[in-house]
């Protein structure tokens, strides 16, 4: 598998004309995936820490371009498999709401990358409510389906949640991340 370096990604983010809003989210979530995924590993988890990093800087490579259209995800997916990252490409399709609605998780990395986007709100690492509340606000009011999704995968994300925080032996009594 080839990955882009951490200075390509910001490349790839520059050259797709990627706001600094969204660059500042896509490092918050690069912050959280990366701790998941060092707790993970030193609890002894089979994981590309690699992977988990890059996948987390790119997942949002396209949200600029597809905020409108619905094609969030679909979009930086082509852009990185046209690049020669298709395996990073699929977290811009993995991370999304609907994903874990319709398909399971192809790997650990893509429930990390998953999980940690959905605890940034912007830039800053909030709790899980907060940032659903944020979602249900901003996209739950285009219609009762999409309020319904978002509602489901709340319930979702704290399973995932759950079952990462097991793994990496993280006390969710204490409030797990901050």
């Amino acid at each position: 598998m080839k990955l882009p370096s951490r200075e390509h990604c910001f490349e790839l983010m520059k050259e797709a004309g990627m706001p600094e809003n969204i660059v500042q989210h896509s490092m918050a979530v690069n912050r959280v995936a990366v701790y998941l995924a060092a707790q993970l590993k030193k609890r002894g988890a089979k994981i590309d820490d690699g992977l988990v990093d890059r996948a987390s800087l790119l997942h949002d490579l396209d949200k600029h371009l597809t905020f409108e259209n619905g094609q969030h995800g679909f979009v930086g997916k082509k852009m990185l498999e046209e690049k020669g990252f298709p395996e990073v490409g699929a977290f811009c399709v993995s991370h999304n709401l609907e994903f874990p609605l319709n398909n399971s998780f192809p790997s650990l990395e893509h429930k990390v990358v998953f999980y940690a986007d959905k605890r940034v709100n912007g830039d800053k690492i909030v709790p899980r409510k907060e940032r659903f509340e944020y979602i249900k606000n901003k996209y739950g009011s285009r219609s009762p389906m999409a309020l319904s999704k978002i509602l489901l995968c709340e319930k979702f994300l704290l399973e995932v949640e759950k079952e990462l925080f097991l793994l990496a032996k993280i006390d969710s009594s204490l409030g797990g991340l901050k």
